[in-house]
Formats: C-alpha cells, structure tokens, sequence
C-alpha cells in the first residue's frame, strides 16, 4: 500500500486517527453501515416504483386496476370493484377502471430476485476471496464499487424496456457484491472477536435504514415520475464513495504467523474442511429460509396492503419508519446480547439468540398478514425487532467459524447461499397468489419460513460449533467454559512439537500498536500471555 506523505492532509489526518485508533474505529463503522444503507436503498427501490417502471416499460401480469390510488375503506375501495372484472373488455367499459400493468408478476420477480441474486451471490465469493489477499486495498476497491453500482442506478433511469432494465440489475448485482466481503472485512480487523457482534449488528442496520429510505420516495413519486428516483438514488451513492475514498483509512490486519511446517502444507485441506463443517453448512440453509422472509416481504408488502386493504397512504406513513426503527433495534440487541452470552458461556452461546428470536418472532409475522391496517404495522414493528436479531449474528459466528484470513471468504459463500436461496423464495409469490391469492402466500411464505429458520437454527446448536484445529486461540469466553485451558491435555491447536516455541506466536497490529502472544510448543499460550488471549483474533497468514 503506497505511504501517505507525511507533510499531506491525509498523512496528518492518519496521525490523527492513530492516536484516537477507538474512536475513529466507530468512525469507519458509521460511514460503512452509510455505505450499505445506499446498497439497499439502490436494491430495494425497484419495489417502490414497480406499478409505475412496469407500465412504462410495459411488463409483468396485467389486470384491472383504478385509474387513480387513494386510500378509502374497504366497502367504497376502488381496486376490490376493479378487480372483480376479469377481463379487459369489462374493465375498460367501466370509468374509474383500465387494464393496465399490475406491477407484480413473473417479470417483476425475476427482476427483484434472481436476476439480481444471482449474480450477486455468483460473484461475492470471488471478491470475498481477493478481500482476504494482504496486500489489496480494501478502502479503495470498495469506493470504486459504490461509484460503479450507482452508475448502474443511474443508467436504470434511462431505460425504455424490460431487456435494457434487466441488464442494468444485473450490473447492480455485481458491483454490489463487493460491500459486505469487504466492509465487513475491514471491520474484523477494526474491532475485536468480542465486539464484533455489535459491529456487525450496527452495519446491518444499513439493511433497515436503507429498505425505509426508500419509501420516503413516495414523497418524490407524487410530484415526478419513477426515473428521478433512480438518480437521486445515484447521487448519494457517488457523495459516499468519495467520503469514504477520502476519509476511510484501510485497517493494518490481525494476523496469525505460523511455521510453514505447522500449517501451510495442509492450509487448502484445513481450509477445505472448515467450508465443510456441518455447522457453516446448516447455518448457512437457515440463513437462506430466513432470507427468503425478509426479500418475500421486502417486495410484496406494497401490492399486499393495495390489493387487500385499497389504503396507499399507510404505506408511506408506516413503511418509512417501521423497518428502520425495528430491524435497528434488532440488529443492535442481537449482537449486544450475542456478545454477551459469548463471553460467558462461549460461542456456541450466540446460537440460543437465532433460536429464540425467531421462534418469538414467527407469531407477529402471522400478525403482520393476518391483522387489518394500521394494526398490522405495530405487529411488524415487534416482528423486526425480535426477528432482525439474526444478521449480525450469523455473519459474528460465520466468522468465529474460520480463519481470519478467509473470514471475508466465508461471508462471501454465507450471502452467496442466503441470497440464492432467499432469491428463490420470491419465485413461489406468483404461483402461490394465483392458486390462493397474495395474502395467504404470505402466510405461508413469510410466518412459515421463520418458524423453519428457528428449527434449522436448533438444528445447527446440536452439530459441534468448535472450529478445526490450527487457527483458533482460546479467549477468556472459552476459558469460562472450559474450553482450551492451559492445563488440559488435548491441545487447543493441534501443532506438531517439533519447533522453537517461539515459531509460534500471535501477533496483532491494530491501527497504533502491536502485540504478541507467545504459544507453546503443546499448542497453548505460555501462562503469562494467557489473560492477554482474549484480544487474540484467528487468521492465518503463511509466512
């Protein structure tokens, strides 16, 4: 990484933030957790003006629908009178209804789903692998993704087709797989193994913050039509990357030195069997069903609350503060309590907050479909809440599961599998509201698949959370519970005796300092650096 001249505002500005390494650690979390709220606004904002893109570009299902939205009860609602008509001739004859595009569909749901996903998904296990190479500049690839993925928001607006709107998410797919491999790569190095959780908590706030903000385009919707959405998006997307190519400082990485005896022979074997663990894979599928809830409603909560309810107003006034007010909350008490329960009764402790979250979450999901407006928001309000616990979580335990060094990787295949198969879930809305219609799709898809996530998640609490020997160290939270203590005879790694003790030794660079922790030849840390081994982190790097 090219040095930063001493005598430049940059160079005196990394002085600066060396000497205040904690504070400016939060720093970097607010504008990453800024930089993923513009990843889902630009993500999710195809579902605010869906109704509007798909009649101006003419695709998806078509129906009879008014001719203007306004909130009215359910007796005098125009859509339900609309709706009745099956067929155009009916609809067109009729003054306050036209056969037009419904904004839901086949179409529609490739767009929101696969056609984003998967491309997504397909390249953020590259990326995550290159965010793990030591010498790449994380900071910078990562400003250059949001100035490319808003480029995509940009070009969105000007689109005059399905064909031309559909190449353009699919960019937005691939530049947007870089964020969270990187950002949260940067963040494990940032802050420890014990404040991760709330790290990872906080940055997912991006998810909720992001999904509200773009409802407030409504508001923009009233005055405009979809395309000026699409490049206000873009603007804020390219102001955040130059904030943080300017300001964002790439983090010196934590890092494990070992013998090249010890480990590097076997490094692709271990590293193999640790993508293998049964517990990644499980948690990985119960991450995917959870997924597939939180995208089935992401996406259909606005043609759901319109087609059952005939109130447009609610949407704006509750949307727009719901998913930002539950899901931050959430996220925050989830890694809070997780990073709790880990260092008093060890890692497999963050387990019990999935199972419990979403097995308390999973009735006001019910609530959420089945309770009439305005009441089905407050239902939805506890439901994020509860339910939202589960990112931060996950992606704190995905990481406890590997080594450091591929740790980025391993978020990477985590989003991968989530993403593909939450991706997929979205795909049974049109069949299912066909057959049975979108209220009780949603029941079934949305309610359903939180009460699977918490099953799968008990699943996982029963395979062995403890990771393959060679890269962990033991923390003050494992000694609590009686893993790794000095004394026990089966060594905590699992190196051969053959070498100096000093061929082993933990090392952290951490912004303004270094620190070392000698390992003994048995595989454990010499007594005097043994209270010192609760900031130890877990990577590899091969010297």
């Amino acid at each position: 990484m090219a040095t930063v001249p001493s005598c430049s505002v940059l160079g005196r500005f990394r002085r600066w933030t060396e000497k205040r390494s904690r504070g400016y650690s939060v720093y970097v979390l607010i504008w990453l957790t800024i930089t993923y709220l513009i990843n889902q606004m630009d993500r999710f904002l195809i579902g605010i003006v869906s109704k509007r893109l798909s009649r101006d570009l003419d695709f998806g299902t078509k129906g009879c629908l008014p001719m203007m939205e306004t909130g009215s009860s359910n007796d005098t609602c125009p859509s339900r009178i609309c709706q009745s008509m099956e067929n155009s001739s009916l609809c067109d004859a009729d003054d306050v209804c036209e056969w037009t595009y419904l904004g839901v569909g086949l179409e529609y749901q490739i767009l929101a789903g696969p056609a984003f996903t998967i491309i997504f998904t397909l390249c953020a296990i590259p990326l995550g692998f290159t965010a793990g190479l030591p010498r790449n500049n994380r900071k910078v690839v990562l400003s250059v993704s949001i100035v490319l993925w808003s480029l995509m928001t940009l070009l969105s607006s000007f689109t005059h087709n399905f064909g031309q709107l559909l190449a353009t998410r699919i960019g937005l797919g691939l530049f947007e797989a870089v964020c969270t491999p990187y950002a949260t790569s940067m963040l494990a190095d940032y802050f420890e193994e014990g404040q991760r959780g709330v790290a990872l908590g906080v940055y997912n706030w991006g998810i909720y913050i992001g999904y509200s903000v773009t409802f407030l385009f409504e508001f923009i919707l009233v005055s405009t039509d979809w395309r000026w959405t699409y490049r206000i998006a873009s603007l804020l997307g390219f102001l955040v990357a130059v904030v943080v190519l300017l300001t964002v400082l790439e983090p010196k990485r934590r890092a494990v030195r070992l013998n090249k005896t010890a480990c590097s022979t076997a490094s692709a074997k271990t590293i193999t069997l640790a993508f293998l663990n049964p517990a990644l894979i499980l948690l990985c599928l119960a991450g995917g069903v959870r997924q597939g809830a939180g995208l089935t409603l992401a996406y259909n909560i606005k043609p759901f609350v319109i087609n059952e309810y005939c109130d447009v107003d609610v949407i704006g006034q509750f949307m727009s503060w719901v998913p930002l007010v539950g899901g931050t909350i959430g996220a925050l008490i989830g890694g809070y309590v997780s990073d709790r329960l880990r260092r008093k009764a060890g890692r497999t402790a963050r387990m019990w907050v999935l199972i419990i979250s979403q097995a308390v979450a999973t009735p006001f999901a019910v609530g959420v479909v089945m309770i009439p407006v305005p009441y089905n928001f407050l239902s939805f309000l506890v439901a994020l809440i509860v339910g939202e616990m589960w990112i931060g979580v996950c992606l704190a335990i995905v990481i406890e599961l590997l080594p450091l060094s591929v740790a980025a990787l391993g978020i990477a295949f985590f989003l991968f599998v989530i993403n593909n198969i939450g991706g997929c879930v979205t795909l049974l809305v049109p069949p299912l509201q066909a057959a049975i219609g979108i209220k009780y799709s949603l029941l079934i898809l949305v309610p359903g698949s939180y009460a699977f996530a918490a099953i799968l998640f008990l699943i996982t609490f029963f395979i062995n959370l403890k990771t393959l020997p060679c890269w962990r160290m033991t923390t003050s939270a494992d000694v609590a519970v009686g893993e790794g203590r000095p004394d026990e005879t089966k060594p905590l790694l699992n190196l051969p005796s053959n070498g100096a003790e000093d061929d082993f030794e933990e090392s952290i660079d951490y912004n303004s300092g270094q620190e070392a922790v000698n390992i003994n030849r048995d595989g454990t840390p010499s007594p005097e650096d043994y209270e010192r081994s609760q900031i130890l982190t877990e990577s590899i790097v091969i010297s």
